[in-house]
């Protein structure tokens, strides 16, 4: 525990007086304490909210690589056979992701049962059907895609490749029927 201050261009530090900590640990109570009460009074309108009726979408946010693969593994993870339809820019995929990762993605969706159906942009490659993938390429330079997108059930999830790579998995019938 310390204390600063500057002079001049300097910036110094002290140790704070051992007695000092028990006054910051008398402030740092009553600063959860006031958290907690203010967590007690919106209570009953949280309980309010949360009962309402009606259908509640779910929303998970991902932010960087090793999120993004969690959130496309656990993806896969709740798959049990069917079809994932999928629309990707291939060229922005292969450069985020290594050939490792991407192969361990495809062996954790075949092991599933799952196969793929979707449209994809490459400047760089030509995929093949299999007896599990049916695609079809569109030009890349008519639709320049920035982002993965990938429908399985009532889910959807979107990846982008920007300088913040990130990803959100929306689980809603109506909204995953919409995007079909």
């Amino acid at each position: 525990f310390l204390s600063t201050f500057q002079k001049g261009k300097k910036q110094y530090f002290s140790a704070l007086s051992p007695e000092n900590l028990i006054d910051l640990h008398g402030k740092q109570l009553a600063e959860l304490e006031e958290k907690r009460l203010l967590l007690e009074r919106l209570i009953p309108d949280l309980k309010r909210l949360h009962s309402q009726p009606g259908e509640r979408s779910r929303v998970k946010y991902f932010e960087g690589k090793d999120a993004l693969l969690s959130m496309v593994s656990g993806f896969y993870k709740e798959m049990d056979g069917g079809t994932v339809l999928t629309i990707s820019p291939v060229d922005l995929v292969s450069k985020f992701f290594s050939s490792e990762e991407l192969n361990k993605l495809r062996e954790k969706r075949a092991k599933r049962g799952v196969s793929v159906r979707g449209i994809y942009t490459s400047k760089e490659e030509d995929i093949p059907d299999r007896a599990d993938r049916k695609l079809r390429k569109i030009p890349a330079d008519k639709f320049p895609l920035k982002a993965d997108i990938a429908l399985y059930g009532d889910k959807v999830a979107i990846v982008t490749f920007g300088q913040t790579p990130s990803g959100v998995v929306i689980e809603d019938k109506n909204f995953a029927q919409t995007m079909e």
